[in-house]
């Protein structure tokens, strides 16, 4: 995901919005999900994700940010990619 970020979502985005989304990457997105391809996504694996940030004090508008940045980026990546 890491390199999505760099080689499609800072083409398109304000510095700033970078730096916010690379922010919630590494945060929220890389140390749960790290590792899954993401052809291995299931509903449940995000929702148990979700509830783990959400028991972690973050807010509903930090985890819905978060989530849609992975539904984005499940819609555009082949199923070989890893996060």
């Amino acid at each position: 995901m890491s390199a999505w970020l760099e080689n499609v979502v800072s083409t398109n985005v304000k510095p700033s919005s970078m730096q916010a989304y690379q922010s919630h990457f590494n945060n929220q997105i890389a140390p749960h999900l790290g590792e899954v391809k993401v052809q291995d996504l299931t509903p449940a694996l995000l929702d148990e994700w979700m509830r783990k940030l959400l028991q972690s004090g973050l807010s509903w508008s930090d985890v819905d940010f978060a989530a849609k940045r992975i539904t984005v980026r499940r819609s555009t990546e082949t199923s070989s990619d890893i996060f």
